[in-house]
């Protein structure tokens, strides 16, 4: 049971891990589309980087994989997954 388990595990974590591009570049259009204005200039710089540093963080995810961390790596995705999911939250706002 234990070795079907893992590669659960890794499938979650490789389908997590797929899923990382199209969300980055969902919240990329997302930030591009936002109103622009006075009050909004520095809210965006500060929403950009964090997408730059969340995508970033893929190499994080597969260098779990590549190590046979499975768990971590499908936590870490579905982190990032998450993060991304909430700045487009909030650039829907």
């Amino acid at each position: 049971a234990a070795p079907a388990k893992k590669e659960e595990v890794k499938q979650a974590a490789e389908a997590a891990l797929a899923a990382i591009p199209a969300e980055v570049k969902a919240t990329e259009k997302m930030w591009r589309a936002a109103p622009r204005g006075k009050g909004t200039r520095e809210a965006l710089a500060m929403i950009k980087e964090e997408i730059e540093r969340t995508a970033a963080m893929q190499s994080q995810v597969q260098a779990a994989l590549e190590g046979g961390d499975y768990l971590g790596a499908q936590q870490k995705a579905q982190e990032i997954n998450g993060k991304l999911k909430s700045l487009q939250n909030e650039l829907q706002r």
